[in-house]
Order: C-alpha cells, then structure tokens, then sequence
C-alpha cells in the first residue's frame, strides 16, 4: 500500500511540511508528512535522511504539485519582502559592530 504514494516534496522544517500539507488539504487531496517524529526529535538525523517527505497518492500527484506551485508562487513576494528585512537588519547589525569595534579601537 505504501507504493501507491508518492513524494512530491521534500522539506528541511516540519512547519513548512505542515503548512503544504495543510493548504492540500484545504484542496480536498490527502496528504502524509513521513519522518515527522525524526525530524522534531533528531533534526540533524532528519537532513540526513533527506528530509521531510510530503507523500500523496499516486493518482493526486500532479494536481498536488500544481497546488503546491502555486501556493509558491503567491507566497514569493512576502519571501522577498523577508528577504529585504533579512538584509537591512543585517546590515545594520555590521554596521553597529563596526562602528563599536572602531571607537573601541581609536580610545
């Protein structure tokens, strides 16, 4: 019974398994998230394995892959928007070193 699943995703976090399994769901496709007890308990162990699988059934896969591109592609400008965030904060946390390391240099 196990081949009739199939993998259309791998993921590093649980959280982001669960999301996509969540908006599959919400579609009306059933979908399991395989190694979710490795992967809270033994994360390294988890990467190791090759992650965290998202399995559905056989006959669902291309519609699932299709939900999930999607869910993807809607998502892309807040992950761009973080990513910017991600930078300017960043940024200033080099620049606050930089500015402590050299008063701290010159006194």
């Amino acid at each position: 019974m196990k081949d009739s699943f199939t993998v259309i995703k791998t993921y590093t976090y649980l959280p982001e398994a669960e999301i996509a399994r969540g908006h599959l769901e919400s579609e009306g496709i059933e979908a399991w998230v395989d190694d979710k007890n490795i992967a809270t308990i033994d994360w390294p162990q988890s990467s190791a394995n090759g992650g965290i699988r998202l399995r559905v059934e056989a006959k669902d896969a291309d519609r699932a892959f299709k939900i999930l591109e999607d869910k993807i592609l809607d998502q892309a400008p807040q992950q761009s928007t973080l990513n910017k965030v991600f930078i300017v904060v960043a940024g200033l946390l080099l620049l606050g070193l930089f500015v402590a390391f050299t008063m701290a240099f010159f006194q």
